[in-house]
């Protein structure tokens, strides 16, 4: 069901707009065939707590200070977990990473959806804002 909320959220007109640097960040690292993104100005607050939706199963990011390896690394190991078995709805991850600047917690958003760009419904939806980020069809 929230899969579906969110789906119809991201189909709303006028959600996407291409001058934003996140959508620039997107397009780099994804087709537009692979993700659709809702993409307004996001502010940025430090440690903000990111939620990733793997086949319907979330996964909270929370950035605090690790590099974008370790992150992935984090993401993998979940996402590892995640694949082979069905588990709780709610699955919680807090990868330690929260860069000073916007323009790194976009790039680092981006290279996350380069990772999960291969699974299908996997969601990124933004708890701070309450907003989705992006979508992997």
């Amino acid at each position: 069901m929230m899969l579906q909320r969110i789906s119809a959220f991201l189909c709303e007109p006028g959600k996407l707009d291409k001058d934003t640097l996140f959508e620039r960040f997107l397009q780099q690292y994804a087709s537009d065939k692979q993700v659709e993104s809702e993409v307004k100005e996001l502010p940025f607050n430090r440690g903000a707590l990111l939620k990733i939706s793997i086949k319907g199963y979330w996964i909270s990011l929370n950035y605090l200070t690790d590099g974008i390896d370790e992150h992935l690394a984090k993401v993998e190991s979940v996402v590892g977990a995640l694949a082979p078995q069905p588990l709780k709805p709610y699955c919680e991850l807090r990868a330690l990473f929260a860069p000073d600047e916007r323009a790194d917690f976009y790039a680092y958003t981006a290279k996350t959806l380069e990772f999960l760009q291969g699974l299908p419904n996997a969601v990124i939806y933004d708890t701070e804002n309450e907003q989705v980020i992006a979508l992997t069809v």
